[in-house]
């Protein structure tokens, strides 16, 4: 849920704010935060919510349970609720006259009025984590793209000048020496073809080259 707070411009710990910002309230539960007050598997609060949403019905069930999604520690995407005040006190009906306290208690604490101490706060963690979801992805990305044209055509470039180099110091087959350091390569990367090694990798691809050195039985 998303509120709008009206904070006129002001200066905090140096920070200048907009007169509006978009700041997430924090007057629900997830069910990721019931399961832990309860002491239950995640798994098992949902199935609890989903037993309530059946009992009251879609309607009336989606006004007090939320569904929404999360983002696990293997960047899956994971069903999830968010619980208002009255769906935290519905769902504690199902559980003990502690348990039932305890999540009361909680939801309660969350629906104190926020500081803007609070709202800062708040939005430097939403910050936090979107940017962490950002460095998944470029590395995910990172990890998937191989070389550019422009990329393959450096790589052959060094291939070529690594193994005319050789041939300077050693007596071999040119036709034999270039198969062989494009199969070595391809060994060292664990690719079908040059053109399949990661950008990721190509600065350590380019180093290899220059060093590689022929096997002797390539030698005359």
């Amino acid at each position: 849920m998303h509120v709008q707070v009206k904070v006129h411009k002001k200066k905090l710990g140096g920070i200048l704010m907009n007169e509006l910002m978009n700041i997430e309230s924090r007057n629900t539960l997830t069910s990721l935060e019931v399961a832990q007050i309860v002491g239950k598997e995640h798994k098992n609060i949902l199935a609890d919510i989903r037993d309530e949403i059946s009992k009251l019905g879609e309607e009336r069930g989606r006004l007090i349970f939320q569904p929404t999604t999360y983002i696990d520690n293997f960047n899956r995407s994971q069903p999830m609720f968010l619980l208002n005040y009255k769906g935290v006190l519905q769902l504690g009906a199902r559980y003990n006259a502690e348990t039932r306290f305890r999540l009361i208690e909680k939801i309660e604490q969350l629906q104190k009025p926020m500081t803007i101490e609070d709202m800062i706060i708040l939005q430097a963690n939403e910050m936090k984590s979107v940017k962490h979801r950002i460095d998944v992805v470029e590395n995910k990305v990172d990890n998937e793209i191989r070389i550019d044209h422009t990329e393959q055509r450096k790589l052959q470039k060094t291939i070529a000048t690594r193994v005319y180099q050789r041939l300077d110091v050693i007596a071999a087959d040119r036709n034999l020496m270039f198969p062989a350091i494009y199969r070595d390569l391809k060994d060292r990367f664990g690719v079908a073809s040059y053109r399949d090694i990661k950008r990721k990798d190509l600065t350590e691809a380019l180093a290899y080259v220059q060093n590689w050195i022929e096997k002797a039985e390539l030698r005359n």
